[in-house]
């Protein structure tokens, strides 16, 4: 009996789903056999998973083509299609299956780039501008070739000046939503691995986490001083560690299981047409 009650144990810790836990548990209670799944193959698919969406995270933040918000954007769209992949990979049932969806995984994260819309377009609109005003200078007829050449130096130390602007990598903001980007996803490697929580109750505390981390996006996205933004930073971080998973479905049908095997430990040990010896094997 004590290892029934521990295979049982066993298959109700190893179901992912609120329903999976219910019917691992019914099945334990009629002392009905239950599927085992290798999760070597899952580990492995989730480990190279987790290895591309750390090295193509790195190549956004590194992008100086793109604005924080740009970046921002392209992390948000990795991190889902990260979850969609981990999600698939732990319902997969075959090793064929895990590997489609590891793969798939991977090429759609390293598809994503940043939409570099805004530094471009500022460079181009101001290259225009300093064009135009160079073309004016030129056909100022009344100005000698030493006053034109001065005022084209004089525009053309702007125009640097003006492109190194642009070009600025800017630390503060992009830092502080890197450094809680990545507190979020180790947050959620850990909750994908509490194994007394169900997938549903998994998906509510990632939900969380994710709601905080864009709430840390906006806010950082809007204040205006290092302070705020470093503010802001720890105590979002300091939010998400808070993220657990609340676990109720597990727990519960386990102590049923013990509750049950009680209950029918007293029904043998009560039972008077039983050898001692028939009862011990029970």
């Amino acid at each position: 009996m004590i290892n029934k009650r521990d295979e049982i144990n066993n298959q109700i810790n190893q179901a992912s789903r609120n329903n999976e836990v219910e019917q691992q548990k019914n099945d334990g209670l009629h002392v009905l056999e239950a599927i085992h799944t290798n999760s070597i193959k899952k580990d492995t698919a989730l480990e190279e998973l987790q290895t591309k969406f750390n090295s193509q995270n790195e190549l956004i933040s590194n992008n100086k083509d793109a604005t924080t918000e740009e970046k921002a954007a392209a992390n948000q769209k990795l991190s889902r299609v990260a979850e969609t992949t981990h999600h698939a990979i732990e319902d997969a049932v075959e090793t064929s299956q895990v590997n489609v969806e590891m793969n798939k995984g991977i090429d759609s994260i390293r598809d994503i780039q940043p939409l570099a819309v805004k530094k471009p377009s500022t460079k181009s609109e101001f290259e225009k501008a300093v064009q135009s005003k160079k073309a004016e200078i030129n056909q100022i007829q009344d100005a000698t070739q030493d006053e034109l050449r001065y005022a084209l130096n004089q525009l053309d130390q702007l125009h640097e000046t003006a492109k190194n602007s642009v070009n600025q990598d800017v630390q503060v903001k992009p830092q502080a939503l890197e450094e809680i980007h990545n507190h979020a996803e180790s947050q959620k490697e850990r909750i994908n691995v509490i194994a007394e929580a169900t997938k549903e109750e998994k998906d509510v505390a990632l939900q969380k986490v994710d709601a905080l981390l864009k709430q840390a996006q906006n806010i950082i996205n809007t204040v205006s001083k290092n302070h705020q933004v470093n503010d802001a930073k720890a105590s979002s971080i300091e939010e998400i560690h808070k993220v657990n998973p609340i676990a109720l479905v597990k727990p519960q049908a386990l102590t049923d299981i013990a509750n049950q095997l009680d209950a029918q430990r007293i029904i043998i040990k009560n039972n008077q047409e039983a050898t001692i010896e028939e009862k011990r094997l029970q």
